[in-house]
């Protein structure tokens, strides 16, 4: 077997297995947002708990396509197919299944991506000319992905290649790339406020809505690496994208979901997050007042004790 065809059969096999895992993880977050969302109900609960499931949805169709085509191409259909299983997948792309695979995985982007844009809007104290830029290329990259899911589904349309490239490609630098700004403009917005909050306020505060994890997952750090990575192949026609493209696309179903995990349990960044940091220092502190001056009383009423029995 040639090794192209042995590439294309390990990285969809090697990105289904790690789908699989990664669908795990976001069933999981799921249901524990859910359950910590209905414990802490507010305005944007009901909505939270129908974008988890809607996205975790979507991913599962994602998922049962790529491998309903995985057993068509390996044993249903592909050993009976001149050239074997990697002929079988390069001229079955455009089969219904893993048209459908494709429209879901661009639907979850967009709502990914919806959503980041919104946490952007909201940790950059709602400031519209910082996320213009990231709105135009959500515009943008949803309008690509939608045509891309178009040409993948007309008659001999390889999804690496021809024509579904031309618009493929620009999607997913242009997706990628909205991913790479909204988490530089986070990261900033939330190292900045590490600053401000490490001066005013408890250190737990400041670990929980401005630390490493807090700026990882609310920059949605993982779903820029994993859109990098599969961006660098998809340009190179490499079909090692197979894998990455699948990484990538259950990553953006796990992003999101970890930021709503945070909401849920209310350690997520809010409008007011600045300003609860200094309350609480001066909360501390006037507490450690009152400590002090109830036992400096005590204090001089055991001196005036000692001084009558003397």
């Amino acid at each position: 077997m040639a090794p192209a065809a042995l590439t294309v059969q390990r990285a969809f096999y090697i990105g289904n297995s790690l789908s699989g895992i990664l669908y795990g993880i976001q069933f999981a977050l799921c249901f524990q947002s859910i359950h910590y969302l209905k414990r802490r109900p507010n305005g944007l609960t009901t909505f939270y708990i129908v974008f988890s499931l809607a996205l975790l949805f979507l991913n599962a169709v994602q998922l049962a396509a790529n491998t309903l085509y995985g057993e068509y191409m390996w044993i249903e259909r592909g050993p009976t197919t001149p050239g074997g299983p990697v002929a079988y997948f390069e001229e079955n792309t455009t089969w219904w299944v893993n048209t459908f695979g494709t429209a879901t995985s661009v639907a979850a982007d967009v709502m990914s991506q919806a959503l980041l844009l919104f946490r952007c809007y909201i940790i950059t104290d709602s400031n519209t000319w910082i996320i213009f830029l990231p709105a135009l290329m959500f515009v943008t990259s949803s309008a690509l992905g939608i045509v891309s899911v178009i040409e993948s589904a007309l008659p001999k349309h390889f999804l690496l290649s021809g024509a579904v490239g031309k618009f493929g490609v620009p999607w997913i630098s242009i997706s990628v790339s909205f991913n790479v700004v909204v988490t530089a403009i986070i990261s900033s917005r939330l190292m900045y406020a590490h600053r401000q909050l490490k001066n005013v306020t408890l250190v737990t505060h400041n670990r929980r809505y401005a630390g490493v994890t807090a700026i990882m997952v609310e920059s949605a750090l993982p779903l820029a690496v994993a859109g990098i990575l599969f961006a660098v192949f998809y340009g190179k026609n490499s079909r090692a994208a197979i894998a990455f493209g699948n990484i990538w696309g259950s990553m953006v179903g796990i992003s999101p979901q970890l930021i709503i995990f945070r909401l849920s349990k209310g350690i997520a960044w809010k409008r007011d997050t600045i300003g609860t940091g200094p309350s609480m220092h001066f909360a501390a502190q006037n507490l450690t007042q009152a400590i002090d001056i109830e036992l400096g009383s005590l204090e001089n009423k055991e001196i005036n004790k000692s001084f009558r029995r003397t």
